[in-house]
């Protein structure tokens, strides 16, 4: 066990090393060793030094510019440059013994170039924009999918959830139909077939007598002769041929007879027990329509691919066979294998025209109506009506999909009348009051959903006609109606026994809600739905209302005061409301929301969305002042400053250039830049402001350039009605102090000296005025009162101090 456990330690050194050996072989290559960026109007330059020639690779994806160095490795201390208004981030990835630095950016660029600069070993990269269009930035909230584009109201534009009755909610009351598909099967054909051959004499007369006897009935067609004739060969010990003619021509004589699943056993039985025989084909295909007519779709396409094994070529069974096989594949639902099949097939006489049938059916399948009703219609001509009632719902439904709605009403009720007492009655007359309502006989229509409705009540039909006459209550009632068609459609969409049924339900039911104004409660429904039928038909047309709902109920939410609720409503649905015409006044309220609940963060991201998508220069003017304040508040200096030169560039004589100097200003002291600042501050052209004042000099002072402070803090004292504080009044006489302007000072240290706040550092500082001018006792008076009467320890001790020394 120690030694398997030295192994594995062993191993695991070994491997160290190797990997360390293959890092080590990485670096040989380049190394970047740093990365600054330098900005200018419509471009960007990453610029990364480099140990080595390497060749660079670019690629654009949207927001994202992928830089491939060949060959190149990530040095130890290279800094990922600050976020600012242009870039968010680099990402940097070792793929394949290369090194791919991924930049991604605020908004896509228009193109990207990367050049190795061998004088100064360095790759540069430069991302463009075109400025004249304007940004595209990412939208309110993080992982939101897809690029939101603006228009020229700059309001959001892309729409990926969208409804076709958005314009209107009320049409999808009388238009939307939860598809009725009607559980029929298709005719199987049948055709006479060659006589089976007569049987040799010797298996005895009166065996021979019959055989021959019920092979003549079947000529005629009249096949319970044919019966008659064979049932009592049955015990008989028959062998060879004559025991194979007798069970295939047994078995064929019930089924066409009537009696299926007796031939069906039959024939199944003598497949098993006869294989290779002369009869073999014949028996299988009988078998196979047999296994079709009984609901063995699968058994019969088996039956009929062994028959094909036996065929030989040419047989004239063949196109029996082909024509069933393609009615079973019509049967299955493969509408495109069926027509393949039975357009291959050139068939005689009748056969062709039941190709043909199945052929319309296969069409209506597939969606192509009039090809289809042509068709039907050549065979209505030639055979009258139809009455199979698989055929009759595919004639119905290529008229009612064609538009020929009286047409559909009337092969609806055919159908009705052809499946009456099944189960597919109820749903038959549901369609013909359907095709009815379509036609515009609303009253013929109520007519016969009541019909449904009675006798009908627990069919397909019967949920169908429940929901459809609460439709025409919504379309032709009054605020009542909505009333208790909101309460119909809730119970629906319970006890609805179709998932696609309860579907439309709960959507009708939000869609009421919305009708009667109640928009807190549709949204309410709405979340429901999504949740309950991600997956369904409706979801689309559900998420397109919940969006266009939401602003307005967030609005609601944020005008009484409900913040919080408001907020979790906007992170929860936050794709939505990017994937939808937001208006100004909801972008403004929702980043004041957020602002008021301290999530700065999303405020800002709010403010950089309306920035970006804005159109209206006007407009712009007033978002730059709070976005940069709440980027301040962040802590994101650099984007702060970004943002505020952004506005000085845009805007020289904005109505906010004093405030937005001021915040660019102290982002810039904030982030340890304190000179720019102050030489912001005491540029001559900058806009009149307290603030840029005070700031100034604080700033001035903190960089002991107490010259430019005190002229900056003067100005304070020039303002008529605003009086400096008397903090401020103090930073103003210390900065007087250090710039040796003795004399002002002292005339605003004793001012000071009335203020309990400032009193004992004013005295500190008027008596060492008063010393130096030569004033000693006034000087030692001072001190003495300072050391006996001071209330701030350290100016009382300062006092002391300086009172001893002077008395020494």
């Amino acid at each position: 066990m120690n030694s398997n456990f030295l192994r594995i330690v062993l191993g695991l050194a070994c491997g160290g090393l190797l990997a360390a050996s293959a890092a080590w072989g990485q670096t040989s290559g380049a190394l970047v060793t740093a990365l600054t960026k330098e900005g200018a109007p419509g471009v960007v330059r990453l610029v990364f030094d480099v140990s080595a020639p390497t060749a660079p690779q670019v690629s654009v994806s949207g927001q994202r510019v992928d830089l491939t160095l060949g060959g190149a490795a990530l040095g130890a201390n290279v800094r990922n440059p600050v976020e600012d208004a242009d870039l968010i981030r680099v990402l940097f990835i070792s793929r394949r013994g290369d090194l791919v630095a991924s930049a991604l950016f605020r908004r896509p660029p228009q193109r990207a170039e990367a050049s190795y600069d061998r004088a100064r070993k360095q790759v540069v990269l430069q991302v463009f924009w075109d400025e004249a269009q304007g940004a595209g930035r990412v939208a309110i909230l993080p992982r939101a999918a897809g690029t939101v584009r603006a228009q020229a109201d700059g309001l959001s534009s892309l729409r990926t959830r969208r409804s076709a009755y958005a314009d209107d909610w009320r049409r999808f009351f009388a238009e939307y139909e939860t598809p009725l598909r009607f559980e029929l099967l298709p005719r199987f054909s049948l055709p006479s077939l060659e006589p089976v051959s007569a049987v040799a004499p010797q298996a005895g007369d009166e065996t021979s007598r019959r055989l021959e006897a019920a092979l003549g009935a079947g000529l005629r067609g009249d096949w319970a002769k044919a019966l008659t004739e064979l049932g009592p060969l049955l015990p008989l010990p028959l062998e060879g041929a004559p025991r194979e003619t007798l069970q295939v021509l047994y078995g064929e004589a019930l089924l066409r007879s009537g009696a299926t699943a007796a031939g069906r056993d039959q024939l199944r039985d003598f497949v098993e027990r006869h294989p290779g025989g002369k009869l073999e084909a014949r028996a299988r295909y009988l078998c196979a329509y047999a296994q079709a007519v009984t609901g063995d779709p699968y058994g019969a396409a088996f039956q009929l691919s062994q028959a094909r094994l036996v065929l030989t070529p040419g047989d004239a069974l063949s196109p029996n066979l082909d024509l069933l096989d393609g009615e079973i594949q019509l049967s299955l639902g493969r509408d495109a294998q069926t027509l393949r099949l039975l357009d291959e097939l050139s068939l005689p006489g009748a056969m062709d025209d039941l190709r043909q049938l199945a052929r319309a059916g296969a069409l209506v399948g597939l969606g192509r109506h009039a090809e289809a009703l042509v068709l039907f219609d050549e065979l209505e001509g030639r055979y009258g009506e139809l009455r199979d009632a698989f055929a009759v719902e595919r004639l119905a439904r290529a008229l009612y999909a064609e538009r020929r709605y009286a047409e559909a009403a009337a092969a609806y009720g055919r159908l009705a009348q052809l499946s009456g007492g099944g189960s597919e009655e109820g749903p038959a007359w549901f369609a013909q009051a359907q095709a009815l309502l379509r036609a515009g006989e609303t009253r013929e229509a109520r007519v016969v959903l009541d019909r449904v409705l009675v006798a009908f009540p627990d069919s397909r039909g019967g949920p169908r006609a429940t929901l459809k006459m609460t439709d025409l209550s919504v379309l032709g009632g009054d605020a009542k109606a909505l009333v208790w068609a909101a309460m119909d459609y809730a119970r629906m969409a319970e006890i609805a026994p179709e998932r696609a049924l309860r579907e439309e339900a709960a959507f009708k039911q939000a869609l009421v809600l919305h009708l009667q104004q109640d928009s807190p409660r549709a949204v309410a429904v709405l979340e429901q739905f999504v949740r309950q039928y991600f997956s369904g038909k409706l979801r689309g047309d559900a998420e397109a209302l919940l969006a266009d709902l939401l602003p307005l109920v967030i609005h609601e939410l944020i005008e009484a005061g409900e913040h919080l609720e408001a907020l979790v409503m906007v992170e929860r649905h936050r794709e939505l409301l990017l994937d939808q015409r937001i208006s100004w006044e909801f972008l403004e309220r929702l980043a004041g929301a957020f602002r008021d609940m301290e999530l700065l963060g999303r405020a800002a991201r709010v403010y950089l969305f309306m920035l970006d998508n804005n159109r209206e220069p006007q407009r712009a003017q007033g978002l730059y002042l709070p976005l940069v304040r709440l980027l301040f508040l962040r802590d994101q200096f650099e984007m702060a400053v970004s943002y505020a030169e952004r506005y000085a560039k845009e805007f020289p004589q904005g109505r906010d250039r004093a405030e937005v100097l001021l915040v660019r200003a102290r982002a810039l002291h904030a982030a340890g830049r304190s000179a720019e600042a102050a030489d912001l501050l005491l540029a001559k052209n900058r806009p009149e402001g307290r603030d840029l004042d005070l700031w100034g000099g604080k700033i001035c002072f903190e960089l002991e350039r107490y010259a430019e402070a005190a002229g900056c803090l003067s100005r304070l004292t020039q303002r008529p009605g605003e009086p400096p504080a008397p903090e401020e009044l103090l930073l103003l006489a210390e900065a007087l102090f250090r710039s040796e302007r003795l004399k002002e000072a002292l005339g605003y240290f004793e001012q000071l000296r009335l203020s309990a706040d400032t009193a004992d550092q004013a005295a500190y500082r008027s008596a060492q005025i008063y010393l130096r001018q030569g004033e000693r006792e006034r000087g030692l008076k001072l001190l003495r009162q300072l050391a006996d009467e001071g209330g701030n320890d350290q100016w009382r001790r300062l006092g002391r101090e300086k009172l001893e020394m002077l008395t020494l």
